[in-house]
């Protein structure tokens, strides 16, 4: 894995935060799992809470915002803007623009530095798409603009499409474990079968984290 610096790190976080909003919805299940990636990443509180706060304020409209949250992304990763409309009136577009800009810019993330970091290495690309395609499933439902967001940065990166594939069908069976081990949890069983058959699925659900990871690290020899 590439060093990553810790203002890309804040960008990269705040990259995950406006996809969430590609489908114009921000549940409380996204926003609890937002947060735990937060923690693994070792981010500040504060810089969370930025985070946060920015993204629920933006002027997202109810349904599909993907081509307005690939724009603002484009932008952060130094990719020039394409010459087209996104289905809300310029003004806007303009002020989401701009407060986007004010975020990912202003505080110090400059284009350059998030590029050079993410543009650069193909294993920080692979790692930005399986947490993009897992926040997708967060609240269950991968829905189609989250889709457009990740097509879009797979095609811009060449990421390869058996990663993927990898990625998106890893995700849904640790969802349907996930809801096994609720379901375990809700049945009755005995105290000790309830432990075991609960160890078992959690044991499945670390072997399918382990092999992203070795994916992700190995993905520029794919």
């Amino acid at each position: 894995m590439a060093f990553v610096s810790s203002r890309a790190r804040q960008a990269q976080f705040r990259i995950y935060g406006l996809f969430l909003l590609s489908d114009g919805k921000w549940t409380a299940e996204e926003e609890l799992c937002l947060k735990n990636i937060a923690g693994q990443m070792e981010l500040s509180c504060e810089e969370v809470e930025k985070t946060i706060q920015y993204c629920q304020g933006l002027p997202i409209k109810e349904g599909d915002n993907a081509e307005l949250i690939i724009q603002i992304i484009d932008e952060a990763l130094g990719f020039p803007a394409p010459e087209k409309t996104f289905g809300c009136s310029a003004s806007k577009e303009d002020a989401a623009m701009t407060i986007a800009k004010g975020l990912l810019l202003k505080t110090s993330m400059i284009a350059g530095t998030i590029a050079n970091q993410i543009n650069w290495h193909v294993d920080l690309q692979t790692e930005v798409i399986w947490t993009l395609i897992n926040l997708g499933y967060a609240d269950a439902e991968y829905s189609e603009p989250e889709k457009k967001v990740v097509r879009h940065l797979v095609k811009v990166w060449n990421i390869k499409e058996e990663i993927v594939s990898e990625f998106v069908d890893t995700a849904e069976t640790i969802l349907l474990l996930t809801k096994q081990i609720e379901w375990l949890k809700s049945v009755g069983l005995s105290y000790e079968e309830t432990k075991k058959r609960l160890e078992t699925v959690e044991q499945q659900i670390q072997l399918m984290f382990d092999n992203i990871q070795a994916t992700i690290s190995e993905a520029d020899a794919v």
